[in-house]
């Protein structure tokens, strides 16, 4: 009679122990118990993280669901995550701010040469893809996951968001391997981008 009892507790366990492990980490949420140290770098009048996020939240996610790839690129989050994913002392860029950056740097149209890192972009043909990083800023091109969970352009493409909202869209910055442009747009908040914090 205790037979099926235990196997089905068993199962459970072994069960309960491969879905932690398949998430790799434990989502924090407590802004209070996190601690950011990727360094920073100043510009102008704001200061900005030096490193993609990294910080396991519910709705973020490994480009690929690959721990080597948060290691290297940081994660990726919706904008709802994005929103509350910064540490105490520090908040999502809004649109504004992102501008403020890219202006100091030269304006869009050239500002991704001296924000990109110098190496870890795609090779486009005439360089490494990469740029100057002139300011430490070292944008990395972590790709995206799309609203079903797909992932893409990791390599080529680096897309942060902004905490800057327009109905079911929010404004984003995106750069690219195979010119110096940090293009602005709007994306829709269920796509997971990456995600730089400006201290408050």
């Amino acid at each position: 009679m205790f037979k099926p009892i235990f196997k089905a507790v068993a199962v459970s366990t072994v069960a309960a122990f491969f879905c932690v492990g398949c998430g790799g980490e434990t989502p924090d949420d407590d802004n209070d118990s996190y601690t950011y140290s990727g360094g920073t770098i100043r510009v102008g009048n704001q200061t900005w993280m030096a490193r993609n996020l990294d910080r396991a939240t519910a709705n973020s996610k490994c480009y690929a669901n690959s721990a080597d790839s948060c290691a290297k690129y940081g994660r990726l989050y919706d904008w709802n995550a994005a929103m509350k994913a910064c540490p105490f002392g520090w908040h999502l860029p809004s649109d504004v701010e992102w501008t403020t950056l890219t202006e100091v740097v030269g304006g869009d149209s050239t500002a991704g040469k001296k924000l990109k890192s110098k190496n870890g972009w795609a090779n486009n043909g005439a360089d490494n893809g990469g740029g100057t990083d002139t300011l430490g800023f070292a944008a990395l091109p972590g790709g995206y996951g799309g609203s079903d969970r797909t992932f893409s352009s990791a390599g080529y493409d680096g897309i942060w968001w902004s905490a800057t909202e327009s109905n079911t869209t929010a404004f984003i910055r995106r750069m690219y391997n195979n010119n110096d442009v940090v293009k602005k747009d709007r994306e829709e908040k269920t796509n997971l981008f990456s995600v730089r914090c400006v201290e408050d």
